[in-house]
């Protein structure tokens, strides 16, 4: 069982190992030994879960945002259609939408890459 502990790098797994060695060398009951590796399991799936509620409430708030700072270029491109031809031709405005579509790339990238970053494998104090 400790050949496969490099196998598992839960943190909690090492305490199971070291429960059944105790376990063997001294017997008792394995049940009540091992309701501390219980109550860890329930904290971390526990902490799992809010880290996804969170993750999820996030990607929704951005999502919205960005939604809205999409939907007043399309309303600014709609309605104003003089002001926005003679904005096209400013070579600012064509800059500054290339940079919002750099911006809203890497927001929706490091968005992602935060939420699915949830690392329960070596949790400490959850």
């Amino acid at each position: 069982m400790t050949y496969l502990n490099k196998y598992f790098p839960f943190h909690i797994f090492q305490i199971f190992i070291d429960i059944v060695m105790v376990w063997l060398d001294e017997g008792g009951d394995i049940l009540e030994m091992s309701s501390y590796i219980t109550n860890e399991m329930r904290e971390i799936k526990e902490y799992a879960s809010y880290c996804q509620s969170i993750g999820r409430r996030k990607a929704l708030e951005t999502g919205v945002l960005w939604f809205f700072s999409l939907a007043i270029l399309v309303v600014l491109r709609l309605s104003l259609n003089s002001t926005y031809s003679s904005m096209l031709t400013q070579p600012v405005f064509i800059v500054s939408v290339c940079l919002l579509a750099l911006l809203f790339t890497a927001s929706i990238y490091l968005m992602v890459d935060k939420v699915t970053a949830i690392d329960v494998r070596r949790t400490e104090n959850v």
